[in-house]
């Protein structure tokens, strides 16, 4: 027992001893070499009393973050002083209350009455440093009482220390006791809640509508018993249904999809922060109240918390515009707060976190925005005023008021033909209605918006695999538009890595040529007159002259893991890792000669239409240049993409219509303010971007083609049946599975198709151009041609054609599902399914099948639909209006034929296109 008692009592006096020196700062320092007068009592009063609470991680701390927060809004001299006053009245606690006695009799004084009597002091001179409006004039005296009030406010209020920082073993009992810095997720919109918006669409509204209609009537107007007579109705309200579930299900997922890319936002802003003397990086949510950050404008730029500097400071200057609009820098001496959400813009200091989270100023900002649902999600939507969307938008207002007016003739016409002969019949009424409805649906493109935001995800996930985070998915559909590319050197083009390529000692110079050779292992295999003392001397002589703040990590096998501090000293580290030491250094040695390495020009491919312009290189005129002016040197038909990794290029990231910031280089507000970032720092992943943003516009191509095909085609079927037999050949039920459902399927097969290689040797995609061109509209006009005359054909003359085969629109008033229609409907469905691997193809390419297989998604898909479309034919007489039994093998295979037609039609118009391009040019 006795020897527990002094084991813990050694223990404790070792800690206090520990922190006593720390708080005196490194170099065993006298307390008085800092401070002088109050403020070097004030600091060795501080070390003297701080080591009574050592140990216990679990004691109160003398401050709240309530009472943090008082001084994040106020961020004055008065708010500080009186934090202080407050706090370590607190931390003194009883033995603190006597400070009379303190001053009497010297010898009775307690630690934690000296602390509170010289603080008491401290912030009396504060407030008359505030009351003559002196502050921080350096001349007044101001700037070493609130240094010495952010020490106090560090080492006591705060429990930490400038130079060690704070307990790890304290972190999670800062967070439950100051909060988290991870503000909480905007709250997911439910999936019900996504059913029922996606349910308030118009078309969807009118066939739930019609429906309903549908099963009322026809189960009160029905001869005879109604056992099947709903059928119809509710067949048409079941694939409204699986319509909303699909819609609300991609919503819901695309939730997933952002809240997964803002995690790897997240992961990737990570800072570095002291803690029990060491030098650690965390993420931006790991860091609590208490934590140690060294600022400057290249490694923090962006303040992730509220904090106060310390001293000493370097000149820092602060770009709060994000907060408080002001453009000018803010100057920023030791004892300021300094906010989050703002910028070093120059100089360097190091700061103490006082608030973090929702308890911080940006964080009450954003948590007010969130709780309002003001919110537009900084990760970027869909992008509706992107060139893309406004094309789209053009297109499905057009096809949409063709689809309005289609409707609109179908049901006159019916009424006029059909109740002029059959009378008033309330039934006969709500068909005719609901075929006008069925064909305003399937001349909507429902699809659409479905495949745009497939490509975009598909694009923006694929891109992440390939080392481009998209923080902004539109950001994929505009670099297919990209003609230009503005890029810096240092860091963009060149890796921003000196190598060490000369050693000068005992008169021998030791110079490597070959790029490939490295001067350490050149060194070691020519060492002559260079012995193993004297390399063993330079490698020492590195090492004494050396810092912490440079350093390169290696594994068991010697293979760079990371690396962090000074280019040119870590290519010094380099040469003494090749020499077989490991150190860690601080100046260069004077005798070595860095040059750094640099890619040719001619090794750089870029696309086809992409111009890589390298305005910033080192030329006189272009030295003068800032970084946004060289986005105004293009003109406005350029679409210009930008390529950044200092704060100096946040501007022109901002500007540029596609923003490129180096994940690993660059600094935060370069990567805040773009809207690709470059993981892996390699310019050639611009490459990528180009060709997964043009295989965006061409995969909505491909669906346009294929949509407009099928629409075209069923209008004009649909209009053709009500002119003549008042009803459609395609019944309401079976064109909602061709337009609804089906084509749901084929944008997720189309959206899903890898980009060519090819699409890098084509120019960029022109915003002013149409997105159907003359190859898709002479395939979608010759493939409905096609898909029209056959249907005309079967419908007319299918039952001369097909001995034993009855009319349809004659069973249809006996209210049997007969097979001509059936057959019909069929042969429509395979025409569209073969039509579908045409659509692949945008330039009238003459192998269809080419890449086929590449694409398991595709014909899983096709497939799938292909199994779907024949157990609906055999199986689904009931609910989709087809013959009881099916189709016999001799009309499957009509059907097939008719449907494998779609491929010589193919290769025909493409052959007259040619042919008819090649009379264009000749006329010329």
């Amino acid at each position: 027992m006795e020897n527990d008692n002094r084991s813990a009592t050694e223990t404790a006096a070792k800690d206090e001893a520990e922190v006593t020196g720390s708080l005196r700062s490194t170099g065993n320092r006298d307390p008085g070499s800092r401070f002088g007068g109050l403020e070097a009592a004030v600091e060795a009063s501080i070390a003297s009393s701080i080591g009574t609470q050592l140990g216990d991680i679990t004691a109160p701390y003398p401050v709240t973050a309530s009472e943090l927060g008082i001084l994040s809004n106020d961020r004055t001299p008065e708010a500080l002083a009186k934090l202080l006053e407050k706090g370590v009245k607190t931390y003194a606690g009883d033995d603190g209350k006597d400070t009379k006695a303190s001053y009497e009799d010297p010898e009775k004084v307690s630690p934690q009455q000296k602390l509170l009597r010289d603080v008491e002091q401290l912030v009396a001179k504060i407030r008359q440093l505030g009351e003559k409006g002196e502050g921080h004039d350096d001349e007044a005296g101001g700037h070493k009482e609130m240094d010495m009030a952010a020490n106090v406010l560090t080492s006591v209020l705060l429990r930490s220390s400038p130079e060690s920082g704070i307990d790890p073993r304290e972190v999670e009992i800062r967070r439950e006791v100051f909060g988290t810095n991870a503000l909480s997720e905007k709250k997911l919109t439910s999936f019900l809640q996504l059913c029922w918006e996606a349910s308030h669409d118009f078309v969807l509204c009118m066939l739930m509508v019609l429906g309903t209609i549908s099963i009322v009537v026809e189960a009160t107007t029905h001869e005879g018993p109604c056992n099947t007579c709903w059928i119809e109705g509710a067949a048409i309200l079941f694939s409204v249904c699986i319509v909303i579930l699909v819609t609300a299900g991609i919503d819901y997922a695309k939730q997933f999809a952002f809240i997964r890319l803002s995690k790897s936002l997240h992961e990737s802003n990570t800072k570095s922060v002291i803690r029990d003397g060491k030098q650690i990086s965390v993420t931006d949510d790991d860091i609590v109240v208490g934590d140690i950050l060294s600022v400057n404008s290249h490694n923090l730029a962006s303040i992730p918390a509220d904090c106060v500097l310390l001293g000493p400071a370097s000149d820092l200057k602060m770009n709060e515009s994000s907060l408080t609009g002001e453009s000018h820098l803010i100057s920023k001496q030791p004892g300021d707060v300094i906010l989050s959400g703002t910028n070093a813009a120059q100089g360097s200091g190091k700061m103490v976190v006082i608030a973090v989270g929702v308890n911080s100023v940006s964080g009450k900002i954003k948590a007010r925005v969130y709780e309002t649902g003001d919110h537009e999600d900084e990760l970027g939507g869909e992008g509706e005023n992107s060139p893309l969307y406004v094309k789209l938008d053009d297109i499905a207002k057009k096809i949409g008021l063709g689809g309005t007016f289609a409707a609109s003739i179908a049901f006159i016409v019916s009424c006029i033909i059909g109740l002029g002969v059959e009378g008033d019949s309330v039934s006969n009424l709500v068909d005719y209605l609901v075929t006008a409805i069925t064909v305003l649906a399937v001349a909507v493109p429902e699809g659409l918006p479905l495949a745009v935001t497939l490509s975009l995800a598909f694009s923006s996930n694929k891109m992440m695999s390939e080392q481009n985070l998209v923080k902004h998915l539109e950001a994929c559909e505009t670099m297919g538009c990209a003609t230009t590319i503005c890029t810096d050197k240092t860091g963009t083009l060149t890796a921003n890595k000196m190598t060490a390529r000369a050693l000068y000692s005992g008169k021998v110079n030791y110079a490597v040529d070959d790029p490939a050779v490295t001067l350490g292992s050149y060194v070691m295999s020519h060492q002559g007159g260079l012995g193993k003392p004297v390399l063993d001397l330079i490698c020492q002589c590195i090492s004494i002259n050396s810092m912490n703040e440079t350093v390169l990590y290696f594994d068991n096998n010697g293979k760079e893991l990371s690396s962090s501090g000074n280019p040119t000293e870590l290519a010094l580290l380099h040469v003494v890792h090749e020499l077989g030491q490991s150190a860690e250094f601080d100046k260069i040695w004077p005798h070595l000669r860095v040059l750094a390495r640099s890619s040719p020009d001619d090794k750089l491919t870029l696309a086809h239409g992409l111009n890589q312009s390298n305005l910033f290189a080192d030329k006189e005129v272009c030295k003068r240049l800032l970084a946004e002016d060289g986005i105004r040197i293009f003109p406005d038909r350029q679409v210009v993409a930008m390529t950044g990794d200092g704060t100096n290029d946040a501007p022109a990231l901002k500007r540029a219509d596609i923003g490129f910031a180096m994940g690993i280089a660059g600094t935060q507000i370069a990567k805040d303010a773009a809207d690709i970032i470059l993981i892996d720092d390699n310019f050639a992943s611009i490459v990528t971007a180009a060709k997964w943003g043009r295989n965006v516009y061409a995969s909505i191509q491909k669906f346009l083609q294929f949509q407009l095909t099928v629409n075209i085609a069923a209008v004009i079927t649909a209009l053709v049946g009500a002119f003549t037999y008042q009803i459609s050949p395609l019944a309401a039920i079976q064109l909602l599975w061709v337009n609804l459902l089906m084509d749901s399927l084929a944008s997720l097969a189309l959206a899903s198709e890898p980009p060519l290689e090819s699409l890098l040797q084509k120019p960029p995609v022109n915003r002013t151009d149409s997105m159907i061109t003359n190859h898709m509209l002479a395939n979608m006009l010759g493939q409905a041609a096609y898909q029209v005359i056959v249907v005309m054909v079967l419908l007319f003359k299918g039952p001369d054609i097909f001995d034993g085969m009855e009319a349809g629109h004659i069973l249809y008033e006996d209210d049997i599902n007969s097979v001509h229609y059936t057959l019909i409907f069929n042969s429509f469905v395979w025409m569209q399914l073969f039509n579908e691997i045409n659509c692949r193809n945008l330039k009238g390419e003459f192998n269809v099948f080419s890449g086929l297989f590449n694409n398991p998604l595709f014909y899983g898909i096709w497939i799938t639909t292909a199994v779907l479309q024949a157990l609906i034919v055999e199986f689904g007489s009931i609910a989709f209006k087809v013959a009881d039994d099916g189709l016999e093998l001799k009309y499957w295979i009509v059907s097939m034929v008719l449907g494998l037609g779609a491929f010589p039609v193919y290769q025909i118009i493409h052959l007259f296109f040619r042919l008819f391009q090649k009379k264009s040019r000749a006329s010329k």
